[in-house]
């Protein structure tokens, strides 16, 4: 069983705007309004979550862009990822 699903979005508004509509006929209104997320709910608690996408939030925010990376594996512990990490950026 699922207790809530939550998405990452690229424009905030746009998105809030149409999950409204979108969810409205299946009994979901909003619930509650973050910063940067909005919680939309049938019964009492919010079990569909938009928030902004992490791209769209360093945009926000003015962080100049950078390429993003995301790392998977398994490693013998925290400092064993770190250690294959800072090897990887040294031989770039």
């Amino acid at each position: 069983m699922l207790d809530h699903v939550s998405i990452r979005v690229a424009d905030y508004d746009r998105s809030k705007t149409f999950y409204q509509a979108a969810l409205a006929p299946l009994g979901y209104t909003l619930a509650m309004e973050l910063s940067s997320g909005a919680g939309f709910r049938k019964a009492f608690i919010p079990d569909f979550c938009i928030r902004l996408s992490f791209r769209a939030e360093r945009r926000r925010r003015g962080v100049e862009e950078s390429s993003a990376c995301r790392v998977e594996g398994s490693l013998p512990g925290r400092q064993g990822f770190l250690d294959s990490a800072a090897s990887r950026l040294r031989s770039e």
